[in-house]
């Protein structure tokens, strides 16, 4: 989204991360190079990328996720070092589960709709 300002105006992520995270799930995504997996970790490049456009933010994590609630605070800081505008939940009885995130949608949503409300471009765009 951040490379893609110009068709994007909201973050939505569910127990994300800043960097692309390397399992035996995922396999190695940029097989073994350095540079490419920097170039795709928001964590190297959020501190310097322009912001041009309104952008807003909404995070969660389940409260029983240490790590990503740690990756939620990290992006949060992050994004309000350039004055972006984060929404950050942390939801009780909730871990790192496909059934919690889709149960996060439920807040998720909603904010995305108000923010989209609120940053309508011009109806002439």
């Amino acid at each position: 989204m951040l490379r893609h300002q110009d068709r994007f105006s909201a973050i939505v992520s569910h127990s994300g991360t800043l960097a692309p995270v390397e399992s035996a799930y995922s396999g190695t995504l940029w097989g073994g190079n350095k540079q490419l997996r920097a170039e795709n970790s928001p964590r190297a490049y959020l501190p310097t990328i322009p912001i041009t456009t309104p952008l807003g933010v909404y995070l969660d994590a389940g409260a029983s996720d240490r790590e990503s609630i740690r990756a939620g605070r990290e992006a949060e800081r992050l994004f309000r070092a350039r004055s972006v505008p984060v929404t950050f939940n942390v939801v009780k009885g909730e871990g790192h589960t496909f059934a919690a995130w889709r149960e996060n949608l439920a807040l998720s949503l909603p904010w995305v709709s108000e923010w989209f409300k609120a940053h309508a471009p011009p109806a002439d765009q």
